[in-house]
């Protein structure tokens, strides 16, 4: 019988963010493509990445194109001008305060087996052992439950996904929550226990996620210019923007 995975159930909750649209404006590579602070971004070096990921040449000068990749520079410096002591303490709050949460996650076939897991992790267990002990989902297995970490602005708070709706009030002093996800004919319910990362366990390329989430570039008070001819820094989702 096969079991519907935590990821993929958590992934329909996530509402993917794209900076890149159907507009054809051109620019020149004359000029800074963005800068941030004092650093700049040139029109050369974004060509030149772009070549890299393998971009047509016929595509290096749609704006649309280089949005995405201008957006991920530009979060490079907002995460490099993070206080990461203060990001540590703001993570520890929770997803509503720092913006972003990263997870592990076993699934068990019954409530009393959530339980069991809980109790064995809160009296010292460690995840991994907890995991081995009580995770039914072979789809967990490769990453031993990480599911990793997931920014504020791309759940979906509204949609009635019981393992969103578990992760939101959990945090560094409360780190575990059980979900319900009910079964059909085919699938039984499962019920996936939750645990909150701590800032000091999360991987080279889990920290980025985090750091780049608790303060905003506004916040830290950076200076962000973006060629207008590809958008403009939008705070709110950390990325470029068309101009409307």
């Amino acid at each position: 019988m096969k079991r519907r995975s935590p990821i993929a159930l958590l992934a329909l909750a996530v509402a993917t963010l794209t900076a890149l649209t159907t507009s054809c404006t051109t620019f020149s590579d004359s000029d800074a493509a963005a800068r941030v602070g004092d650093v700049e971004f040139t029109h050369d070096e974004l060509v030149a990445q772009l070549e890299e990921l393998g971009v047509p040449p016929e595509q290096l000068a749609q704006a649309d194109i280089a949005r995405g990749q201008v957006s991920a520079w530009v979060a490079e410096r907002v995460v490099e001008a993070q206080d990461p002591v203060l990001a540590a303490e703001i993570y520890a709050d929770g997803l509503f305060a720092s913006g972003s949460i990263c997870l592990d996650v076993i699934a068990t076939d019954s409530q009393a087996a959530a339980d069991d897991a809980v109790a064995a992790l809160e009296s010292g267990t460690t995840f991994a052992d907890a995991f081995a002990a009580a995770n039914t989902d072979p789809s967990l297995a490769e990453s031993l439950g990480r599911i990793g970490c997931l920014p504020l602005a791309e759940l979906d708070l509204e949609g009635g996904n019981p393992l969103v709706d578990s992760i939101t009030d959990i945090n560094a002093d409360n780190p575990y929550a059980i979900a319900l996800l009910p079964g059909d004919a085919v699938n039984p319910d499962l019920f996936v226990v939750s645990r909150f990362v701590p800032f000091d366990e999360l991987g080279p390329d889990e920290t980025p996620v985090v750091t780049g989430s608790v303060v905003s570039a506004e916040a830290l008070g950076l200076d962000i210019y973006i060629d207008p001819r590809i958008g403009t820094y939008d705070d709110l989702s950390g990325s470029v923007v068309p101009l409307v």
